[in-house]
């Protein structure tokens, strides 16, 4: 009931600490209140508002629009966010902004997991050549064999 007033509060500070907070507990009625942080003019805010959804898989059509609307956020750590959230939720409208992504570096273990996660064979080239250029680690290894797997049933 609290951070009903404190997602409108005038201080960064404040919303973002209030993003923050509602990472830490499991509670569908704080959607609506990550929805408005979500689309915060401050960076920071919006950044912790992705991760709080990410770390609790809230998921609605809503939710997802405004991740896709974070994949062009100006900060990275707020598209990384973004990017891993929506691989999360399988939403493949992610798949060309991962494989972008992981085609830079750095690379992120998190970016690797996430290509798993998101269950697009598309990912495999990049992931392969990933394999190519890195010592093998397990998110990539991982990330390949589901990749694989879903590719042999198709």
């Amino acid at each position: 009931e609290l951070a009903k007033n404190t997602v409108l509060d005038k201080s960064v500070n404040v919303r973002e600490s209030t993003a923050f907070a509602l990472s830490t507990f499991d509670s569908k009625a704080s959607i609506p209140l990550l929805i408005k942080l979500l689309s915060d003019s401050h960076s920071s805010v919006r950044g912790w508002a992705a991760f709080a959804v990410r770390m609790n898989g809230y998921d609605s059509p809503e939710v997802r629009n405004c991740l896709v609307l974070l994949l062009q956020d100006g900060d990275f750590d707020v598209r990384f966010e973004a990017m891993v959230g929506l691989a999360k939720l399988r939403d493949k409208r992610v798949t060309q902004v991962l494989m972008n992504e992981l085609g830079k570096e750095p690379v992120y273990d998190d970016l690797v997991e996430a290509a798993g996660d998101l269950g697009d064979i598309a990912l495999l080239s990049v992931l392969y050549k990933l394999r190519d250029e890195f010592e093998p680690f397990d998110e990539l290894n991982t990330s390949i064999e589901i990749l694989e797997n879903l590719k042999s049933k198709l």
